[in-house]
């Protein structure tokens, strides 16, 4: 049986025409983040596999 090779990448954009919109578009496979916040809001679709988060506040 072949083992397959985990494919990573990050594509990044900063858009200052739409007000300084960042996008994001990634595939990560074996990556973990630790415990992070992020200063402003961050909208995640997730189109295969899955996700877990810890969110605090309201």
């Amino acid at each position: 049986m072949q083992e397959k090779e985990a494919h990573e990448f990050v594509d990044y954009w900063h858009i200052q025409e739409l007000g300084g919109l960042e996008l994001l578009k990634a595939s990560y496979q074996e990556t973990e983040f630790s415990k992070h916040t992020h200063e402003g809001y961050c909208i995640g679709l997730i189109d295969e596999g899955a996700q877990s988060f810890l969110r605090t506040g309201n």
